[in-house]
């Protein structure tokens, strides 16, 4: 797949957007090592680093228990970055990762504590975003700009960057989460040039 798309153009950027591992059943991952979450992990991660190059893949490590009143990180999110990390260094791609930018949960779930994702803060954002640039990740992406405007009976997302309008012909309104990764991103623009090299 990667040698095609180089021949239609060797300049296009272009990357696959794979799962995390904290995806339930590991046998989506590989059916080989369905009773090894980590090793089914690295061997999906395998096939398309073979295959592609460049991929990213989303994880959402900022959790909210409402009961409880806690909020925490998701156990797998160091796991993750190290694994995809140490992919890209051995097979010489440029990491990339998704990000969370805004909170979701399952609609009427509410004791449900991993239903809950949340993100409360530009600390929020840049915990996230410092992170993977630690770990040597070169592109992160965030999820999402708008806020889903769609009512669904399973998931519910709140706090996006942008909120749509409630009539037709208003503008958008620009959350405080916009102006948290706006704020991050002028922060990392000031040492880009050392990290990206």
């Amino acid at each position: 797949v990667k040698g095609y798309l180089d021949s239609l153009n060797p300049n296009l950027h272009y990357y696959t957007s794979l799962l995390p591992i904290y995806v339930k059943d590991a046998s989506v991952l590989s059916k080989e090592h369905a009773d090894n979450k980590e090793e089914a992990y690295l061997d999906y991660v395998d096939t398309f680093s073979n295959a592609i190059g460049n991929f990213a893949y989303d994880s959402y490590p900022l959790i909210s228990d409402p009961v409880r009143g806690e909020t925490m990180v998701d156990g797998t999110w160091f796991q993750n970055l190290r694994l995809v990390a140490e992919n890209a260094k051995e097979k010489n791609y440029d990491a990339g990762i998704t990000i969370q930018a805004c909170g979701f949960g399952a609609a009427g779930q509410e004791e449900i504590a991993w239903h809950k994702r949340r993100v409360d803060s530009k600390a929020d954002i840049t915990f996230q975003l410092y992170t993977a640039l630690a770990y040597g990740y070169k592109e992160i992406n965030y999820y999402t700009f708008w806020e889903h405007w769609m009512a669904s009976d399973t998931e519910e997302h709140y706090t996006g960057m942008v909120e749509y309008p409630e009539k037709n012909g208003e503008e958008p309104v620009k959350t405080p989460a916009y102006y948290a990764v706006q704020e991050a991103n002028q922060e990392v623009k000031k040492f880009d040039h050392v990290i990206l090299n």
